[in-house]
């Protein structure tokens, strides 16, 4: 059968890893604590991400990141990012679609990862 793509998309089974997200916590601020796990672990090193101090009392930890980076480009989707976070930040949400002028845009910064589904 033939579908009509971009229109109709497959379903999705159950347990699909697409690309990593980020996770926001319930005040609407990213969860990640900058310990970088995810970064050491990745076996392409497309993570990369800087820590800094935090500087809001509110959300009860030292660190939060300056900037956290992924490049879907050399991203495998494997899942061991998520494995490793301690805190359910990175995530394998359900996006798949991938695509880009240059390889700059593949570059995914902290407020794209963050709005991924």
């Amino acid at each position: 059968f033939t579908m009509k793509y971009p229109e109709e998309k497959r379903a999705l089974p159950e347990g699909f890893r697409g690309f990593p997200r980020l996770n926001r916590d319930s005040k609407g601020n990213e969860k990640c604590v900058a310990c970088y796990l995810c970064e050491v672990v990745c076996p392409v090193g497309a993570i990369k991400l800087e820590a800094k101090e935090n500087t809001d009392p509110g959300l009860g930890r030292d660190r939060r990141p300056a900037y956290f980076n992924i490049n879907m480009g050399r991203c495998i989707c494997c899942g061991l990012c998520e494995e490793a976070c301690p805190v359910d930040s990175i995530v394998m949400g359900s996006s798949y679609e991938l695509n880009a002028e240059s390889r700059h845009e593949f570059v995914y910064d902290m407020e794209k990862l963050l709005n991924l589904p």
